[in-house]
């Protein structure tokens, strides 16, 4: 069966969450999108952009990154009873491994940083989803070599969480320039819904997080155009 088409999920919640993309800008990302060749890296490609997302910052020093591993621990750890481990031995803050081969990047305001976001390459050798990740992209005939990882998503305590939308609406607009075209992940399924409203789609396929529990892999195209099952010669099969 094919992922549901993205219309069925073009709610009023979908406003909010393009606001500031318009139809022009879609085109003109997918007309300058690299058509042939690899994809650029993800730090080449995971620049600032401060014209059009002034508040989202790459991460580039350990100290920001222990502040979000910080905000990882209270959030997962703390206060959601997940038996995550850390790498470091700083007290009450969640670093992983995937950290140092990925980006991360944090949205900031006054008060300092309000969500965070990991991105990393499908085959990272530190991908503990490695094998859903390829189930799904052989499903829907996606490539891995264009496709990115987004992982770890929080919010600080203090922060209603909206930065998380202009988190992934910056990695969508950053990487459609730069040669990538699809986005995987897995989330809860009490989340599907919201990201079905950033234009994921699901893919039926769940896997049990020995910490995280149930999680379904999502897949964003970037390219604006729903990602649908690959044709099966079944006579074949």
């Amino acid at each position: 069966m094919a992922i549901p088409d993205l219309a069925r999920y073009r709610t009023s919640g979908v406003t909010w969450a393009t606001k500031g993309l318009r139809d022009t800008d879609r085109a003109k990302a997918i007309r300058q999108s690299k058509s042939s060749g690899p994809p650029l890296s993800l730090r080449a490609a995971l620049s600032e952009n401060t014209a059009r997302f002034p508040h989202v910052r790459v991460v580039r020093d350990y100290a920001v990154l222990r502040r979000i591993g910080e905000i990882r621990h209270r959030q997962y750890v703390e206060t959601q009873g997940k038996p995550y481990v850390s790498m470091v031995l700083s007290p009450n803050c969640l670093i992983e491994p995937g950290d140092f081969s990925a980006v991360n990047i944090c949205a900031t305001d006054a008060d300092g940083i309000t969500c965070a976001m990991r991105i990393g390459e499908v085959r990272d050798p530190h991908n503990l989803h490695l094998e859903a990740f390829l189930r799904a992209a052989r499903k829907f005939d996606v490539s891995v070599e264009r496709t990115l990882t987004c992982t770890r998503l929080v919010r600080a305590p203090r922060h209603n969480g909206r930065h998380a939308v202009d988190l992934i609406r910056f990695v969508r607009w950053q990487t459609v320039h730069a040669g990538w075209r699809y986005c995987i992940m897995q989330t809860a399924e009490k989340l599907v819904p919201f990201f079905c409203k950033l234009e994921f789609c699901e893919t039926g396929i769940w896997s049990d997080d020995p910490a995280a529990g149930r999680l379904q892999v999502m897949i964003l195209d970037t390219g604006f155009r729903a990602v649908r099952e690959r044709d099966v010669d079944h006579a074949r099969s």
